[in-house]
């Protein structure tokens, strides 16, 4: 993870760069210890979803030892330096908490935990920045409706319903969103061929008539407030 993110950081330096922008990235990886020891890349469906709405399991395992060491408890050494004095904050997938209460163990899509969580340290924070993909910032809105509707719907499921001459399969939509022989890992200036790619990365740094400007040279971005 710590190479994969090292090069997307390098081509956002550059990119911003680029617009005039002087940004400072300092990426430091504090892995947390999951309290149940279960793999990091369970499998499930529905379970984590009822999970990123802190309805059941222990779904805010990583963002409360995040809180608990801000707030002088022991967890990883830095960590709450890096919580407080950080420009930006990048998560990826490994910073998930499996739902232990779940049937079947399962690692919640980072953007379902980090947004959907019910935690405002998260949510409510512009610093908070979902790493790895940003294209997969279109995943958002189809969680907050996958929540919203309750059941068993998740955001793939939403995402098929939305999208479905695009999305064929709920479980496995990034090789059909994204451009040919590209994956979930692929570097946001390659943008979404069907959809629109948000700009979470740039929004606070950057007045809005420069974003449109980007958004015109990254395959029809959208941005999502």
């Amino acid at each position: 993870m710590r190479k994969d993110m090292d090069a997307k950081l390098s081509k956002a330096r550059e990119q911003l760069l680029s617009f005039g922008c002087d940004l400072r990235f300092n990426l430091t990886i504090f892995p947390l210890d999951v309290p149940s020891g279960v793999n990091s890349q369970p499998t499930g469906d529905t379970d984590g979803v009822y999970g990123a709405a802190g309805e059941r399991g222990r779904i805010g395992n990583c963002v409360k030892a995040a809180l608990k060491s801000i707030h002088g408890s022991s967890t990883t050494p830095g960590l709450s330096e890096a919580a407080l004095e950080a420009d930006m904050h990048i998560f990826g997938g490994n910073e998930a908490s499996p739902d232990t209460m779940s049937p079947v163990p399962y690692e919640p899509n980072y953007l379902a935990y980090y947004y959907a969580t019910e935690d405002g340290m998260v949510a409510n924070d512009h610093r908070y920045v979902i790493g790895k993909t940003t294209g997969l910032g279109i995943f958002l809105p189809a969680v907050a409706e996958a929540l919203a509707r309750g059941g068993d719907w998740t955001g793939g499921k939403v995402l098929q319903e939305w999208f479905p001459d695009v999305v064929k399969d709920h479980a496995d939509w990034h090789a059909v969103v994204g451009p040919e022989a590209t994956s979930r890992s692929t570097w946001m200036e390659k943008g979404y061929s069907e959809m629109p790619l948000p700009l979470i990365w740039f929004f606070r740094f950057l007045p809005w008539h420069e974003l449109h400007d980007i958004q015109t040279n990254m395959c029809g971005a959208s941005r999502l407030d």
